[in-house]
């Protein structure tokens, strides 16, 4: 749970290296540990393709699109032990299997203006295809005011896309009503024990914490990719400058870490704030990713489920602010804290 919950709350805390270890590294793995790992991979992939088909067989626009996202993650190789080192240029891209295609196809007629379905048809998918283009193109209908959309639409210019984002109110992902979703799908098939219950770290697990990981993973991969946004805006590019910036703003006011820590790298490039102005920013950050650091490690897995399926936790940062205030870390850094150099 943890893994998947925290690797999107800090991931760029991950990144910069802040987290400590949480417990001893593995540099090996028994045999009889290995074992153990490599049936629960097993039974988590008969259970994903099963409840997949089960899913696909209600026929709905949102059930056939989740159904393809579960059957996409059962084809994934079983997790690397902890403290084994992974080739991070190495990690293969997936594809929807003939089934899952047949079924985002079938979603894709009837999805409409049903945000959910549609952000659910934008997920898993490294490059776009002509379902996510379609699929995020009435998501953008549907939410005339939400810039997030339009981040995904891949088959528009970079500028478009940029003047799009910063004609709009907001950039809402859609991230935690989708995830709540699922985990309400999924309830109706509850996983077998056998899919979720190892752990290299002997910790306890139960279906629940199984079900909002298993979620947020997939949650998680309906997230814009920002390369190309970056490349765009860059320091001394004229013909950008106005649009990044007022982008930029957009990015730094949503509901996502990883895309207000896009919106400060922008501004950042353009220089849009004094250098006093961008001092104490950076100051700031580094204290919230300090302080998120901590709470990831005193706030437990259980504790994070129900904040992540509360609904008066509507996004991201709302949650954030939630597990720092839990677990009991100051908000603001204290006036003798020293930012840690990277």
């Amino acid at each position: 749970m943890r893994n998947w919950i925290v690797a999107g709350l800090i991931v760029l805390v991950l990144g910069a290296g802040q987290v400590e270890a949480d417990g001893d590294v593995f540099p090996t793995v028994a045999a009889s540990t290995e074992a153990s790992a490599r049936e629960q991979h097993l039974a988590e992939q008969r259970y994903l393709q099963t409840t997949a088909r089960a899913l696909a067989e209600r026929g709905t626009p949102r059930d056939l699109a989740f159904a393809a996202l579960l059957d996409q993650a059962a084809t994934r190789p079983q997790p690397s032990p902890p403290g084994a080192l992974i080739e991070v240029d190495s990690v293969p891209v997936y594809s929807f299997s003939d089934d899952a295609r047949a079924w985002r196809t079938r979603a894709a007629v009837g999805a409409g203006n049903d945000v959910i379905a549609n952000v659910l048809l934008t997920a898993g998918l490294s490059e776009p295809d002509a379902v996510s283009l379609a699929a995020a193109a009435r998501w953008a209908d549907a939410q005339p005011d939400n810039g997030a959309p339009w981040l995904k639409r891949r088959d528009l210019a970079v500028d478009v896309r940029l003047d799009a984002v910063a004609a709009r109110a907001g950039v809402q992902s859609e991230l935690y009503p989708t995830l709540r979703w699922m985990v309400g799908a999924l309830s109706a098939y509850p996983p077998p024990e056998a899919a979720y219950a190892f752990s290299y770290d002997d910790k306890a697990r139960d279906a629940q914490d199984y079900v909002v990981s298993l979620s947020a993973t997939l949650a998680f991969s309906s997230l814009p990719e920002y390369s190309e946004v970056l490349g765009a805006c860059r320091a001394g590019d004229a013909a950008n400058t106005g649009r990044c910036g007022a982008a930029a703003v957009r990015f730094s006011e949503s509901d996502t870490l990883l895309t207000r820590r896009t919106g400060d790298a922008i501004s950042s490039r353009l220089e849009l704030h004094t250098p006093r102005v961008r001092a104490a920013r950076a100051r700031d950050d580094a204290w919230r990713r300090a302080a998120l650091a901590q709470a990831g490690r005193r706030v437990d897995d259980k504790r994070m489920s129900a904040l992540m399926l509360d609904p008066t936790v509507p996004n991201e940062i709302t949650l954030q602010a939630r597990m720092i205030a839990e677990a009991g870390v100051a908000p603001e850094a204290p006036a003798d804290w020293v930012a840690p150099a990277y």
